[in-house]
């Protein structure tokens, strides 16, 4: 036995370990090294001087002496010559349409506007749902909310269209899609 309970004392020479630090020391360093190296940077920023294009800096940049504040001083009456004129007309319907009198030209409003009626529909959900399915192809879809005959009904149409060939060609995509539309032509009043 005596052989069994000498190696256990650890005649080896082995040292037993040191402690070597703890989780707070870790901590602890490293909230100091991040503080260091933040207050450098923040020192760095605000301490460099920023040069502008011309190659002043901002200490160098003149600031501009405040306007001295002068009397106002009788003078004569305008006259005619001394009025200034009136500068050119910026109004809407003159700088977008050319029009000299302010009125939009007459010519430049569309006359009609071409509708493709898709579905007139009972149940608003149904409504929506054909909506999104006619969204999907690309298409401008707007529901209208109309009372017929003592009915509230939901019609499902693509458009406004400015051309009745433009229409045509929607209509045309929509068939191919497997949609019945129904062209509807609509006078546009000029105001």
């Amino acid at each position: 036995m005596a052989r069994y309970g000498s190696r256990n004392k650890g005649s080896s020479g082995a040292k037993p370990r040191g402690k070597r630090g703890g989780l707070f020391t870790g901590l602890m360093t490293g909230l100091v090294l991040g503080l260091v190296i933040a207050a450098g940077v923040a020192a760095y920023v605000y301490l460099t001087p920023i040069v502008y294009k011309g190659g002043e800096t901002r200490a160098d940049k003149p600031t501009p002496p405040a306007a001295p504040m002068a009397k106002p001083t009788p003078s004569a009456p305008p006259t005619v010559e001394s009025i200034p004129k009136p500068g050119p007309d910026y109004t809407f319907y003159h700088i977008l349409q050319g029009g000299a009198d302010g009125k939009p030209p007459v010519a430049s409003l569309p006359r009609d506007s071409y509708w493709l009626q898709v579905a007139a529909l009972k149940n608003p959900d149904d409504a929506d749902r054909l909506k999104a399915r006619l969204a999907l192809l690309g298409m401008d879809v707007a529901v209208q909310k109309v009372d017929s005959a003592g009915a509230t009904l939901h019609r499902v149409r693509v458009g406004p269209f400015k051309t009745e060939d433009a229409a045509i060609a929607a209509m045309d995509t929509l068939a191919a899609n497997q949609f019945e539309p129904r062209l509807i032509k609509e006078a546009v009043n000029p105001r």
